[in-house]
């Protein structure tokens, strides 16, 4: 097995006053080996310079699997990372086959050329998918990376009209275009509900609420209905927006990116797969049927709360989350 690691210093800067400051200044100071600071996810020590690189806020976020099979190669996109401490989260997965496991191979040939790696040769793949699982030739599958996604799906957004239904379950929403074409699509009579992670906990640590509390006061008082995915101790951290419209469309975007900033507007490395078809196919079907199992609460189980339960109408606290969207001093 070989083993890559990105390196993320060929990325934006996400948080460009911290990252002029440690290279104008800081790094010339030796300070990797100096230091007992505890760490931050786990047992022992940490020296200054981890921490310090940690407020670059950079990250390889991508979430992705391929795997072959003679001729036939799987493709994977999921928000979930495979992780100990993250194996309670809720996620989101979809699998496919066909020329798209091509495409997503050609991303990740990318970050291997960045790291001055060898790329990964992938055959000539058939031209027309094949059914696998909730995926099946009915559907068309695109891989979307980066600012693609924030493009993608706030062209889907503006095309909604009244009588189409949207259903968006975020574990961070906080980018402020798509914020909003959100309330842009209510007041044209699309039916939006949205579920958030209340941004309670991670990993073991409380957490303030920022951002999903702070933008879900500005959706509700356009008049959106939220709720909250209830948590304990783990994160809602899916990312899949569904789209079905009254003409009969479907539409599915779902991977990696969180709606921020960061996630969406060429900072991290991310990976979502948008898929589209009839909105009667099981794919839409099964993903709205399993939203509002949660939004309804079915089956006598409380998936998610409403939106009073952890409501904040605080201005300052809103400032500050429009703030440190704008700067990249967040860890969102």
């Amino acid at each position: 097995m070989t083993l890559v690691i990105t390196p993320l210093k060929y990325l934006a800067d996400s948080n460009p006053a911290w990252s002029g400051l440690w290279r104008g200044a800081l790094r010339h100071f030796g300070l990797d080996g100096r230091g007992r600071l505890p760490h931050p996810f786990g047992e022992g020590e940490v020296g200054f310079g981890t921490y310090f690189r940690l407020l670059h806020f950079k990250a390889n976020h991508r979430k992705t699997l391929i795997s072959d099979e003679g001729d036939r190669w799987l493709g994977l996109i999921s928000s979930a990372n495979p992780h100990d401490a993250s194996c309670w989260h809720h996620n989101l997965a979809l699998r496919f086959d066909g020329p798209a496991v091509a495409d997503l191979m050609t991303t990740e040939n990318q970050v291997l050329a960045l790291a001055g790696e060898a790329p990964i040769d992938v055959p000539a793949l058939p031209a027309e998918p094949v059914s696998i699982g909730i995926l099946a030739p009915a559907l068309q599958v695109a891989v979307l990376t980066e600012a693609g996604i924030r493009d993608r799906v706030l062209a889907e957004l503006q095309k909604l009209r009244s009588g189409d239904r949207v259903r968006l379950a975020m574990f961070y929403l906080a980018h402020r275009p798509i914020v909003r074409a959100l309330i842009a699509a209510h007041r044209r009579g699309a039916e939006v509900r949205i579920l958030l992670d209340a941004n309670h906990d991670a990993f073991g640590h409380r957490k303030d609420g920022l951002p999903n509390r702070q933008v879900a006061w500005e959706l509700d008082r356009a008049g959106i209905a939220v709720r909250w995915f209830k948590t304990q101790g783990e994160q809602a951290h899916g990312k899949w927006l569904l789209i079905r419209r009254a003409d009969g469309g479907g539409c599915l975007v779902s991977g990696s990116a969180n709606f921020t900033r960061r996630n969406l507007d060429g900072f991290n490395l991310e990976t979502d797969l948008v898929v589209t078809g009839p909105a009667a196919h099981s794919v839409f079907q099964s993903v709205g049927t399993l939203f509002e199992r949660q939004w309804r609460n079915e089956d006598g189980i409380e998936f998610s709360l409403a939106y009073g339960v952890f409501a904040e109408r605080r201005l300052l606290k809103y400032l500050r989350y429009r703030f440190m969207e704008f700067s990249g001093w967040s860890t969102f």
